[in-house]
């Protein structure tokens, strides 16, 4: 019980602070905008919640200059989500220059990884209707940043992939990281089949 009484304690010190005249300092560039009272706030679209990452906020772009009383579009008109798990606080209290507040550490670490799939370009729709999604070096850094979407999901060009005949031991479990399992293989003329692949 202790416990629970101390962690509220704690969380309602933590809501209180800010409040008073006193804590409630922070630093005056900007205000209008950080307070929202800037002539810009009604542009804000709120209605969508642009989920991202801390990364991709962090390669974006850094302006010219920082207007006092303007927002910086896109990003300051949207709403932004961080899913990510604040692991610690620091407060800031400078007298030297009146700021004062709390700086939030988060910790933002992939845990889960999803292949996407599309349909067949006409070299691999030869043995299946669909494939993974396959992306070159700077489709991949867009994609990561958040700067690309849903419009580099599409089918490969037939020249980005080539296949070829491997052991049957890819497909035994246990086998592993083997790289032998992706070398070619030949098979013999009188068992070669007039196609390795299944057409339908």
């Amino acid at each position: 019980m202790s416990r629970m009484a101390l962690s509220v304690l704690v969380l309602a010190g933590l809501l209180a602070s800010p409040l008073s005249a006193e804590a409630a300092r922070c630093g005056k560039e900007r205000w209008s905008v950080k307070t929202g009272i800037d002539s810009d706030a009604d542009l804000v679209d709120t209605a969508p919640h642009n989920v991202t990452r801390i990364a991709a906020m962090r390669s974006w772009p850094a302006p010219d200059h920082l207007p006092a009383t303007k927002r910086i579009a896109p990003y300051e008109l949207k709403v932004w989500v961080v899913d990510a798990t604040l692991t610690s606080y620091k407060v800031e209290d400078d007298p030297n220059t009146g700021d004062s507040d709390y700086h939030l550490v988060n910790d933002e670490t992939l845990a889960t990884c999803t292949m996407i799939i599309t349909e067949a370009n006409s070299f691999i729709g030869a043995i299946h209707d669909r494939t993974p999604v396959l992306l070159d070096h700077e489709d991949t850094k867009a994609w990561l940043s958040g700067e690309a979407g849903t419009e580099l999901l599409k089918p490969a060009p037939d020249d980005a992939v080539r296949m070829w005949l491997v052991s049957k031991r890819v497909s035994k479990p246990g086998n592993g990281d083997d790289p032998t399992l992706v070398e070619p293989i030949s098979l013999h003329p009188a068992a070669e089949p007039a196609t390795p692949f299944r057409l339908n």
